[in-house]
């Protein structure tokens, strides 16, 4: 049998698969890069009792943060320490965005959730991909992109009346805002959160204008710096905010092939399909 993960920032998907789907586990997110690795082990623990791992034959990772060497290494020997006997492939959460949504089709590919990332998939490989940068430095279209940039907004007093009133309400902002952020542990995950709000009021004209500043920012900095025209998107806030997507691209000459809110069932059947 093989066990396929999807793991992003926020979320896990774990998908015991042999010629179907025999079972399915969801856990908290793990990024090598935000997490500490005992993140992951607490999380392998937990799963112990779920299924047996002796079953699994071979492992197929992909998860948020798998770019570096280092971070590869670290979080594939943690898995071999509860996967002992398993052949384990760590590859981009990017990588299975690809796989799940294009099959053999080239097309761009990207993913918006909590943070965001994006290449050009030949049908087979990677084989173009813009540097996300991060949190600190990008994460362009991400929803921690969105949530920070209307953060600042309530912050600096750029909100209408209504909005304002409504966000202080929702999320109990208080004067000591600025000192909760800087000193917690789940910064990024509050600010990605705020995504939500904005996507429940996206009714509101103010809002509905920020929403498509905001992609419409995406799709000049990351997306138009692709030759091809055709689109593939996985992640919540792709999934949320499609609408607004889709008609940014069609006003800039793309076409969305697929948005997918969670790629990992079609991970899964690629896997099948394959024999891999």
């Amino acid at each position: 049998m093989k066990l396929i993960i999807d793991i992003g920032g926020t979320r896990g998907r774990w998908y015991v698969v042999d010629k179907s789907i025999i079972s399915s586990f969801e856990t908290e997110g793990f990024n090598p890069f935000t997490s500490d690795i005992s993140v992951l082990r607490k999380i392998l623990r937990d799963l112990k009792n779920s299924f047996d791992f002796s079953s699994i034959k071979t492992i197929y990772y992909y998860g948020a943060g798998i770019s570096s060497e280092n971070k590869t290494i670290e979080v594939k020997n943690l898995l071999h320490t509860f996967f002992v006997k398993s052949i384990i492939e760590l590859h981009s959460d990017l990588l299975g965005s690809c796989r799940a949504l294009c099959d053999n089709n080239a097309g761009v590919v990207c993913i918006l959730g909590t943070g965001s990332n994006s290449c050009y998939y030949d049908g087979k490989e990677i084989v173009h991909k813009i540097n996300s940068l991060g949190h600190l430095l990008g994460d362009e279209g991400s929803g921690y992109d969105m949530g920070k940039k209307f953060l600042i907004k309530y912050l600096r007093d750029e909100l209408t009346e209504d909005i304002k009133i409504h966000f202080s309400k929702e999320f109990d902002v208080s004067k000591n805002i600025l000192e909760r952020l800087y000193i917690s542990n789940n910064k990024e995950k509050f600010i990605a959160s705020i995504s939500k709000f904005v996507s429940e009021n996206k009714e509101n004209d103010f809002v509905h204008a920020f929403i498509h500043n905001h992609f419409n920012k995406y799709f000049d900095k990351i997306i138009l710096k692709y030759s091809c025209k055709n689109v593939y998107m996985s992640g919540s806030v792709s999934y949320y905010f499609k609408n607004e997507i889709k008609k940014i691209a069609k006003e800039k000459g793309y076409t969305i092939n697929q948005i997918v809110k969670d790629p990992i069932k079609q991970l899964c059947d690629f896997h099948i399909k394959n024999g891999i």
